[in-house]
């Protein structure tokens, strides 16, 4: 089999107060553990980092004292819960949440840590068994089944080991079409031909990937012999769209942090590729390696894109209202000045980005950035630019691009407070916002 140290992050999300999310774990007892494998060593045994999770325990005499709590007391995400499964109970200022503590072989002394450090997972054990020793008492969990079995729902980031023969199969989600970096996979199978997407998941004897038009396409994991890992953007590297690094310890003691970008397993040539920050890259046989793990990539650098309608523009991410231009005296004055978008200025320059619909790549020259004057007409204040190019505060991108989903992004650095305007020579049409 070639499912020794195989198990890799696919891109979902990051949540900064939460753990990193790339991985579902399915277990064959039931439980769902969502998050990524912190660890894993030759013998299979997984240390699983989850940020939320669905675990079943058949443990009869385990003890679920409840507690209501308050919204002040809980976090956004067990409010969101109890609002999306209307299990609040009250009303205003009385709505409570139950939730639950859970003691397990009636361990009531045990209220220190959720998990007990000191404790040594014995694989071999029973894959409950481990968890209830691991975990003697939860805090803070939503019972969801009790008598027989406990079952319960955990939102909080936690540790759970187990082996790869506990694992019934573990998927990741597909990328969003908005998400602009992230690692794609290419496998070389047996037969000479060769497959690429995004890893979709894998059980104890399949590899899956996300094909082009979004169907899975799953390979007998001995008939593949080379995986290569690769960026989906050029203009990133590597190590800006992986969230995840790879740590692999060898037998000589020897650690070795950055991406893994290759693996082979090919008869008689089994080994990995990782490749450092500096771009110095490693080849270590897989018989050297002792243990692999994964920490979180501090240089992860995730670019999203935004989808839009023709004729739609953002700035900023917000939407905008177009207004009319009129010219007087060598003056185009905007119909109304937009003071409701309005961008805080940064230390420096503030970056301002315009977004939108551009399916031809069309020449983006008819849209000028400008630096608005105020002035007076009819007693009224009114915002507008010179036509005369040499009084134009014109200011030009610093970096243009267009994305896979046709969306022409335009990045300016612009100094100072004021209003500001990006102004459609070809249709007269101005879109305002405020710096302040």
């Amino acid at each position: 089999m070639k499912y020794i140290l195989s198990l890799t992050a696919g891109l979902l999300m990051a949540m900064s107060a939460n753990a990193v999310v790339v991985q579902k774990v399915q277990l064959k007892n039931g439980s769902v553990l969502e998050g990524y494998i912190q660890h894993q060593d030759k013998n299979d045994n997984i240390v699983f980092c989850s940020d939320n999770a669905i675990v079943n325990i058949n443990e009869a005499g385990a003890q679920t004292p409840e507690t209501a709590y308050s919204p002040t007391n809980l976090d956004a995400r067990w409010i969101k819960w109890g609002e999306d499964n209307d299990a609040f109970i009250g009303t205003g200022t009385e709505r409570r949440l139950i939730l639950h503590d859970i003691i397990f072989n009636g361990n009531v002394n045990n209220i220190g840590n959720a998990t007990d450090t000191t404790y040594v997972p014995d694989y071999a054990a029973n894959l409950e068994d481990v968890f209830v020793k691991q975990h003697p008492r939860v805090y803070k969990v939503r019972v969801l089944e009790k008598g027989a079995k406990i079952k319960y729902m955990e939102l909080t980031p936690n540790t759970y080991t187990f082996n790869w023969s506990d694992v019934e199969s573990i998927t990741s989600e597909r990328r969003p079409k908005t998400a602009l970096s992230g690692i794609d996979r290419v496998y070389q199978l047996s037969n000479g031909s060769q497959v690429s997407g995004q890893y979709a998941g894998e059980a104890y004897s399949t590899l899956s990937l996300y094909g082009a038009n979004g169907v899975i396409e799953t390979f007998d994991i001995d008939k593949v012999d080379r995986y290569q890992y690769k960026g989906i953007n050029p203009a990133q590297s590597v190590f800006e769209q992986s969230e995840l690094l790879d740590v692999v310890r060898t037998r000589n003691s020897g650690t070795y942090q950055g991406v893994i970008i290759e693996r082979n397993f090919t008869e008689g040539n089994n080994y990995l590729v990782i490749q450092q920050q500096s771009g110095a890259t490693q080849m270590l046989k897989f018989k050297d390696v002792v243990e692999y793990s994964k920490i979180e990539n501090p240089a992860y650098n995730p670019l999203t894109d935004v989808i839009l309608r023709p004729g739609e523009l953002v700035i900023n991410r917000m939407a905008v209202d177009t207004v009319g231009v009129t010219k007087k005296n060598g003056i185009l004055i905007l119909d109304k000045l937009n003071e409701k978008l309005s961008i805080p200025q940064t230390a420096v320059a503030t970056r301002v980005n315009v977004e939108f619909y551009n399916p031809q790549n069309a020449s983006t020259d008819n849209l000028i950035m400008v630096k608005l004057q105020s002035g007076k007409q009819k007693k009224k204040t009114v915002y507008g630019f010179s036509t005369d190019i040499y009084e134009m505060q014109k200011y030009v991108p610093t970096s243009q691009s267009t994305s896979v989903n046709h969306t022409t992004k335009l990045e300016y650095d612009l100094p100072g407070k004021g209003a500001y305007a990006i102004y459609d020579q070809a249709n007269r049409k101005a879109i305002s916002f405020v710096i302040d």
